[in-house]
């Protein structure tokens, strides 16, 4: 079980170091479970006792992906969230690191 909800975690935050991208997904799809939605996962990760690990993984990849390459930045940066809207809900959120525009 809790490696099913790892699974769900890993495909809910991803990380793309080329493009300097976090894209949070709301509704998951893992195996043949589809459509499970992260306040699910979190709440059974909860139940289980592993959220606060989970949470803490992903605060660590956070630190490794967006606020060390932000701070090692040679200018400053700005951070842009676009939010994808589905049928119903959120679908996803994008988090992007880019350089500052300089004011003129």
């Amino acid at each position: 079980m809790q490696e099913l909800l790892a699974n769900f975690m890993e495909n809910a935050v991803r990380f793309e170091q080329d493009s300097r991208t976090i894209r949070l997904k709301y509704r998951l799809f893992v195996n043949e479970f589809d459509g499970i939605e992260l306040h699910t996962v979190l709440e059974a990760m909860d139940v289980a006792g592993i959220l606060d690990y989970s949470l803490a993984k992903a605060a660590d990849l956070i630190i490794k992906h967006v606020i060390t390459p932000a701070v090692n930045y040679p200018s400053p940066v700005t951070f842009v969230e676009d939010v994808n809207q589905g049928s119903e809900r959120i679908a996803d959120a994008i988090l992007k690191i880019l350089p500052s525009q300089p004011i003129v």
